[in-house]
């Protein structure tokens, strides 16, 4: 049956197919020209396709000779052509986006380092930002783009282009990611990072490698102390992270993710917490509200890379909601290789923040006059203990001595106070045993003896006082993968602040079998922290 109408059959990327695929296509194509009014167009790059057609018993321009009828060369386009078409979708992408903090210099880099060769076809371009949008999609946040554009651009091309590289390059997060600020690392760790990503790079074709290892260089700084013997500063690598870099390990997997974790802080989160600065009240609020779920240390501790971007005009805000919240927070580490805790994290937040204001009569003006309206004690602690450590050792101090001197007799002042007016206030610091070794250092030593006599008149009180003395520490057992935590009482920390005979012979008046099983566990800590040092084996 005759066509009375013409049709024209399209298929297109046929360089794209195998050398099978290509002979069952032209077959195909072979058994149906003589049907009338049926034309095919057929699109390929001629050279590639000529290249997989070619086999012992014919060249694949003989091949095409015999199913091609009419040919048609399509110019080469100039690549500035090329170029312009990619960079208006480029643009379209990006515009879609607030918020996007686009560096043109690396851009420029990384692109004429090594991208712009990828991009030497349309077809290249249409399907490298046709993925791009959807890459994009997947980082629009809440308040910010949670990606940095750049790296994200260059990381989906060469996913797209050099993916057998990429796809290993994602599994060598330590590899990329390992920072080093001077040349202090193990030959063996370079050795064995240098041969990781040497194989990253191996996965390119050879014509390809120099631009890959360009563009590599360029987005992960972090491994030219093993490819250049080249070193950066910690605060650059502070800036990774608060730049969002692939560089920076709590970056790196989201950027071979279709998400973000569950428990992953996104950049939205920590300008929302910046944006919380300059209300004292909300401020402590979230702190107090992260500390409840658990996840305020890891929180902070990403935070202070943020820490100075803190307006000016919002410091004492900031610093006082701080300064609330330091005793409300924990003071534990999880871990035997865990020495922060996230009370500690916050006192970090607390020195940075009172290193902005370079005027120290104004830093000391702040802490007084917070002093002077609150109860806050456990980074007022911390922070007079260090700046007294950074005068022993000749280093810079926050304060000028005279202020020092003021504070530690005003932060004095403020817990005999508390102690007289509301004892129970005081047991509740996580840092109880901490401010007491304070206050014993800076006041009078008769002052705290009294004190802690007063408040161990029975076997209840004497408890709970002793509670505050119970320690922790983590210990490994040989094929243990995680630490057992061991409670421990040290005799010579009671014997600081009260008479140990004077405890034992209130608790050898009572009948233990009465107590509750905690109240018992304390006792028992007691009686084998004074059995611990009389055998010698207290703990450090």
């Amino acid at each position: 049956m005759k066509r009375e109408e013409p049709l024209l059959i399209v298929l297109d990327d046929l360089d794209r197919l195998t050398t099978q695929e290509l002979r069952m296509i032209f077959q195909l194509v072979k058994a149906n020209t003589d049907f009338p009014n049926v034309t095919f167009l057929l699109l390929f790059q001629k050279d590639i396709v000529e290249e997989r057609l070619t086999d012992k018993s014919q060249q694949g321009e003989e091949y095409l000779e015999k199913i091609i009828q009419i040919p048609f060369y399509t110019p080469k386009l100039e690549h500035s052509k090329i170029e312009k078409v990619l960079f208006y979708r480029l643009e379209n992408i990006l515009n879609q986006y607030l918020n996007l903090n686009f560096d043109s210099k690396r851009w420029g880099n990384i692109y004429h380092g090594g991208l712009k060769f990828y991009f030497n076809n349309l077809r290249n371009v249409y399907r490298f930002t046709s993925s791009l949008a959807f890459q994009f999609s997947l980082f629009n946040g809440k308040k910010t783009f949670e990606a940095n554009p750049v790296d994200l651009i260059s990381i989906e091309c060469l996913r797209i282009f050099e993916s057998e590289a990429i796809k290993e390059l994602s599994n060598s997060i330590k590899a990329f990611t390992t920072f080093k600020s001077s040349s202090s690392s193990s030959s063996y760790e370079k050795e064995k990072f240098k041969h990781q990503i040497e194989r990253v790079i191996s996965k390119v074709p050879t014509e390809r490698s120099n631009q890959f290892e360009n563009v590599i260089i360029e987005l992960f700084p972090t491994i030219e102390w093993i490819v250049k013997n080249t070193y950066y500063p910690y605060e650059e690598y502070n800036k990774w992270f608060t730049e969002l870099r692939i560089c920076h390990p709590k970056h790196f997997e989201k950027y071979f993710r279709l998400s973000l974790t569950e428990n992953e802080f996104s950049a939205s989160d920590f300008e929302e917490f910046l944006e919380l600065c300059s209300d004292r009240k909300m401020l402590e609020e979230k702190i107090l509200d992260l500390n409840s779920t658990g996840i305020l240390k890891e929180f902070i501790s990403q935070f202070e890379s943020y820490s100075d971007r803190v307006p000016k005009s919002s410091l004492k805000e900031y610093l006082y909601a701080l300064l609330d919240t330091a005793d409300k927070v924990s003071d534990k580490t999880s871990g035997f290789m865990d020495i922060f805790s996230a009370q500690t994290h916050i006192f970090r937040l607390i020195n940075f923040c009172l290193n902005r204001i370079e005027d120290k009569t104004e830093r000391a003006d702040f802490i007084i006059k917070y002093m002077c309206h609150n109860k806050g004690l456990s980074s007022i602690s911390k922070l007079l203990n260090s700046e007294e450590r950074n005068q022993s050792e000749g280093k810079e101090t926050i304060f000028d001595t005279s202020d020092f001197n003021f504070i530690k007799c005003e932060f004095i002042r403020n817990i005999k106070n508390i102690s007289v007016t509301n004892p129970d206030v005081l047991l509740q610091y996580n840092s109880f045993l901490s401010l007491m070794y304070s206050w014993k250092k800076w006041g009078n030593n008769q002052d705290i003896l009294s004190w802690f006599q007063s408040i161990t008149t029975d076997y209840q009180s004497t408890i709970k006082i002793l509670s505050k003395f119970a320690q922790t520490n983590h210990s490994y057992n040989s094929g243990d993968y995680t630490s057992r935590e061991n409670h421990y009482i040290k005799a010579d920390t009671v014997e600081d602040f009260l008479d140990i005979n004077r405890i034992k012979t209130i608790f050898d008046a009572i009948d233990l079998s009465t107590l509750s099983v905690e109240d018992q566990n304390i006792i028992q800590l007691f009686k084998q922290g004074i059995e611990n040092k009389a055998n010698g084996t207290e703990e450090n």
